[in-house]
């Protein structure tokens, strides 16, 4: 690789049978490529080229959207179709190769150049390194420095077996003593790596078993592992069966149960938890079990969990085949259902520490099978002590809960699909997972509409045009509240009918396009139609309504009435006690507010004006603050960011931004002090506060490099964290922000590259953070373009599910 690097090589493909090894040296080089600062950020995807299901297999569009998001683009600004995704990545990674970072990106278990194509990095800077059984061909990979894996030579062969039997209890010298059959068990593996390791455990398992003994058996297994390896790969199938066929059969009874059971899971890893509900046996127990799995090395412990296990992909493969031949189909179904009502459970009760206080509560869990009670073990509810720990768990299992919709879709579970996903949609409007939304809501409608369940239909459509909105899919969005409307009225539900009536005009309103705008007699029109929802027992439903009509309002200009309606769906909101709605009204009320100032400023005296708006930004703030919401308190701080560049006055952006700094500079140490005292669990919660915050400081950072531009005259202890953090994340070096900052910019110009070099966040503690308050924040657009991101990109979502 260091060859193919220094040769300017763009891509790296590494092949060769399965069980080789290739993930594990791809991942190593890359973390040395790391060390050795040859880029300057990595990123990973897990194509599962190999999955038997094509569903299962993952598609450039959704790994886009990931890597869009790892580098560092708002998820408000990742564009909704594949072909603009790839625009951005393909921008984003040439600007940063373009600044002397570029990117490695690792591509593994690719089966297929087109898999890839989408994804190669562009720019001869950039690098991929793509990992698969095949030896790739095609266009897109014409000139890339091909590396064939192959088994180990003889002699390493014979190492690794010292090495793993040595490592695992000293002195052991079986191998060693024994020459001749250390040489024959070797060659019975193939010499490969993952038979190896595999047959190595067995003998670790037994310290009384003989190399030569164990050579018998694997000699004398009839059972192969042809299905395992495609049919176009050559490889060494016979031995990986034969290594897995006697591991598993030294199983005990339970342990190989569990190995089988394991396999039905649809997630990237599984909890001891989530184990023990699928084998329904008490969670003591199936740790227990788990941990005899992992010794036998039929499992590996993912290090990147709480308690969590995942599979080699040939030992899934052979887990799915032991199932299909020795438990019934009865058994199986009953398994997946036992999981799939334990995250519905578990989702439900997480749920409800996200929701306003007076929304309707997700649907309880499906009757025919509960999943709580003392003999049944569950999922997660005991982490569950209060909105952070929900938070925590929805972050850590949100490919599993993603994995568990598209399983139940699959098996025809459609009750535990549609109550998973709409469990799923608070969180995922929190966090501005999009893509994961959308799939998820639309497979939810599909089990509905195909069971008959219509309000669950119309609701999941509902959500899903909540969704699409958000992520600026305008036209997708109108097309599923437009069917939502049409089933509520097939229904008689007049109250649903008003209240998505209502989305559909902001879905057209928002489209912007000739043909699509709303009159202001049809918004006065739904604005007396949606007076039937006025006494509706759901005070989140009465304040989305007001909201919306406020955003229709506002769309059409009229920020008199705009202002109206939001001050109402305040008032409701405060009643309720629905502390984030209560920020997205403040929000919507600075923007209707500043806007009626701009419009009335003929003389020069729009500071007096605007003085209410930036008081109602305060205010939004500090609720966002109170709510969690990390990524409605970066819009706020952005749009009071431009409000107060307009205004000619920066203290309180850089006030905000400087403290906010420090805030990270206290969570990291808080981390690591956390992780000194092994209380790894507690520093995890802190360093996903810290990801979780990451697009915030981003949103920060750009608006107090602005208010720097704009007010060049800052004390050096203000230009100096300003232009550190922003010179590395933001410009290609300081000189830029330098020559625009003036003076205060200028002085530390020259030491841009060695402060930000260094650290993502420098450390600050020569230049504390003043103590006064902060004047000025942003959030949502205070520009009157209603085709921007103004509060629907954050949304009223919050208010909006029930």
């Amino acid at each position: 690789m260091a060859r193919h690097w220094a040769a300017g090589t763009r891509v790296v493909a590494v092949s060769g049978p399965a069980g080789v090894g290739k993930t594990a040296l791809a991942l190593r080089a890359s973390e040395r490529a790391g060390q050795l600062s040859w880029y300057g950020g990595q990123l990973y995807a897990d194509l599962r080229g190999y999955e038997r299901e094509a569903a299962d297999r993952v598609v450039a569009y959704d790994v886009l959207g990931a890597f869009l998001r790892a580098l560092r683009i708002p998820a408000e600004s990742v564009a909704p179709a594949l072909g603009e995704r790839l625009a951005q990545y393909r921008t984003t990674l040439n600007r940063l190769a373009d600044e002397g970072r570029p990117i490695l990106v690792v591509l593994d278990n690719a089966a297929s150049a087109g898999q890839v194509a989408a994804l190669l990095p562009p720019h001869r800077r950039n690098c991929a390194l793509v990992v698969g059984r095949h030896v790739l061909a095609g266009d897109a990979l014409r000139g890339a420095a091909q590396h064939r894996l192959d088994v180990l030579s003889p002699g390493a062969a014979m190492e690794f077996i010292d090495m793993a039997l040595s490592e695992a209890r000293r002195p052991d010298r079986r191998s060693v003593q024994h020459r001749q059959d250390a040489q024959r068990l070797a060659e019975l593996c193939d010499r490969l790596p993952l038979a190896l390791d595999v047959a190595a455990a067995s003998l670790v398992a037994a310290p009384h078993l003989t190399l030569g003994e164990l050579a018998d058996r694997l000699s004398d297994s009839a059972g192969r592992l042809d299905a395992l390896v495609t049919s176009d790969v050559s490889g060494p199938s016979t031995a990986v069966r034969s290594a897995f066929d006697l591991s598993y059969a030294r199983l005990v009874d339970d342990e190989a149960r569990l190995f089988r059971l394991l396999s039905l899971h649809p997630g990237p890893h599984i909890t001891v938890e989530a184990a023990a509900v699928l084998s329904g046996s008490p969670f003591p127990k199936t740790a227990l079990v788990l941990e005899e799995l992992q010794r036998a090395h039929m499992i590996t412990a993912n290090a990147g969990t709480r308690n969590g296990y995942r599979f080699h992909d040939l030992l899934r493969l052979y887990a799915v085949e032991q199932a299909e031949a020795q438990d019934p189909e009865p058994t199986r179904r009953e398994a997946i259902g036992r999981l799939l009502d334990a995250y519905v459970s578990a989702a439900g009760e997480a749920d409800r520490w996200l929701r306003p206080p007076s929304a309707a509560a997700a649907p309880p869990p499906v009757p025919s099978r509960p999943t709580v009670g003392p003999d049944r073990p569950t999922i997660g509810p005991e982490y569950f002590d209060g909105r952070a720990g929900a938070l925590w768990w929805f972050a850590e299992e949100r490919l599993c809960l993603v994995g568990a919709v598209r399983l139940a879709h699959a098996t025809g579970c459609d009750a535990q699909a549609i109550q998973l996903a709409l469990s799923l949609s608070a969180f995922f409007d929190l966090q501005k997972f999009w893509d994961d939304w959308k799939s998820t809501h639309r497979l939810a409608a599909d089990a509905a509409r195909r069971s008959g369940a219509e309000a669950d239909e119309a609701e999941c459509l509902r959500r899903l045009g909540i969704g699409c909105q958000q992520s600026g899919d305008h036209k997708t969005a109108f097309e599923a509240y437009d069917r939502a409307r049409r089933i509520w009225e097939t229904l008689g539900d007049e109250e649903k009918v008003q209240e998505v009536h209502g989305y559909v005009l902001r879905a057209l309103q928002l489209q912007n396009t000739t043909g699509t705008r709303v009159s202001l007699a049809a918004i006065k029109t739904y604005d007396l139609g949606a007076r039937v929802l006025d006494n509706h027992p759901d005070l989140a439903v009465r304040a989305a309504v007001l909201s919306n009509l406020g955003n229709l309002y506002q769309g059409r200009g009229e920020q008199a009435r705009a202002l109206e309606c939001h001050q109402r769906a305040l008032e409701v909101r405060e009643r309720s006690g629905d502390v984030r709605g209560q920020a997205q009204s403040q929000v919507h009320i600075g923007n209707a507010l500043s806007q009626l100032g701009d419009k009335g400023d003929k003389g020069g005296k729009g500071q007096a004006e605007l003085n209410p708006a930036v008081r109602a930004y305060q205010e939004a703030m500090e609720l966002f603050r109170g709510a969690d919401d990390v990524y409605g308190e970066a819009w706020t701080l952005h749009n009071l960011g431009q409000l107060s560049v307009r205004e000619w006055n920066s203290r309180g952006v850089l006030t905000a931004w400087l403290a906010r700094v420090a805030a990270l500079r206290r969570w990291r140490e808080a981390a690591r002090l956390l992780t000194d005292n092994d209380r790894a669990r507690e520093a995890a919660r802190i360093r996903n506060d810290i990801e979780r915050l990451t697009p915030g400081f981003r949103f920060m950072s750009r608006s107090a490099r602005d208010s720097l531009v704009y007010r060049p005259t800052h004390t050096f202890a203000v230009a100096i964290p300003v232009v550190a953090t922003t010179g590395a994340s933001l410009l290609s070096d300081g000189t830029g922000l330098g020559h625009a900052a003036g003076h205060a910019a200028d002085y530390v110009g020259g030491h841009v590259l060695s402060l930000s070099g260094s650290s993502d966040l420098v450390d600050f503690s020569d230049h504390p953070v003043p103590d006064h308050g902060v004047d000025y924040f942003g959030y949502g657009d205070a520009e009157p373009d209603p085709g921007d991101h103004d509060s629907d990109d954050s949304g009223d979502s919050g208010g909006d599910w029930d």
